[in-house]
């Protein structure tokens, strides 16, 4: 994912986290359609319903903190924000976040267009003080049982379940275990979150879960003794061990929206690909997990962090 599209979610959750007023509603990437039914993406689209009419205000993210001069947003930015909002009339608001700054030429133009900057700006290490150890779970998977469905070629609609180490695979390398290893390492964070979340609840590691699920649309030509068959599916047995690991700060940046102050801590986790976002305003705080696919929250129930 690229670091715009990163930022557009984080933006968009921190305006969920924001947000106090059930009729609200955040979109990000969504497209609507200006005065003239062209289709105009923004980043960020904030909807609320006020005696039925809906007002927007549109945020437009920019990441520049990977170029080497690091840029600044500059005035053709604000320019193009102007264009793109001045056929869509339900827009109330017209905000610009960037994590690099402005010059000083965006500043005056946005400023006589009504145009918001939000800085996203890094907070020093030094200066983050946290209440608590932030943690996340790892899972570790041992197989116990694998199972194949299989269907005959002469018995077609036929369908029965038997243990894996009854079938032989035409290719050697092609095993039940290998299968399951790769569609394992697949899993994304989205999936085993909510196992980790019992471990946060009894607060103990390693936490053991168990666990079965199927893949399908798999076809795999093989034999089971003499007779030539189709695995259709495999099924799993499994354990899962989740273990404990420590996060430390990468990064922590502040969004400074009128006079609310929303800091966003991002946290990595060793030996591991875990990244896990804290966002604060105050002491309400949320934890977001942060994945290739962006971010999602991971809710659970230490109030304290």
């Amino acid at each position: 994912m690229k670091k715009g599209k990163a930022l557009e979610q984080l933006v968009g959750y921190i305006q969920e986290f924001v947000s106090d007023t059930p009729s609200t509603s955040v979109y990000v990437g969504r497209e609507i359609n200006d005065n003239n039914g062209i289709p105009r993406e923004i980043d960020v689209l904030v909807e609320t319903i006020v005696q039925g009419i809906s007002i927007y205000i549109a945020f437009e993210c920019k990441d520049y903190s990977t170029s080497l001069k690091k840029t600044k947003v500059d005035v053709k930015v604000v320019d193009a924000v102007i264009g793109k909002c001045k056929d869509i009339p339900q827009i109330c608001s017209k905000i610009i976040v960037s994590t690099t700054g402005f010059t000083d030429s965006a500043v005056l133009k946005a400023k006589s267009n009504g145009v918001l900057l939000y800085p996203f700006e890094d907070v020093p290490i030094s200066e983050i003080i946290l209440k608590n150890d932030v943690y996340t779970a790892i899972p570790e998977f041992d197989i116990k049982n694998t199972k194949c469905i299989i269907q005959d070629y002469d018995r077609i609609g036929f369908f029965y379940e038997v243990p894996a180490s009854e079938i032989q695979f035409d290719d050697a390398r092609l095993t039940a275990e290998k299968i399951f290893e790769s569609r394992i390492h697949k899993m994304s964070a989205e999936e085993y979150a909510p196992l980790a979340n019992t471990f946060f609840k009894l607060k103990k590691s390693p936490f053991r879960h168990y666990m079965s699920f199927s893949t399908t649309k798999l076809l795999h030509a093989v034999n089971k003794g003499n007779k030539r068959c189709y695995v259709m599916a495999f099924r799993y047995e499994m354990v899962v061990d989740f273990k404990l690991t420590n996060g430390v700060v990468t990064s922590c940046k502040k969004i400074k929206q009128g006079v609310i102050d929303v800091k966003a801590t991002e946290f990595i986790f060793k030996d591991t690909e875990s990244r896990m976002v804290v966002i604060e305003k105050g002491d309400k705080s949320t934890c977001l997990m942060k994945t290739k696919n962006g971010y999602f929250p991971f809710e659970y129930e230490n109030k304290d962090v």
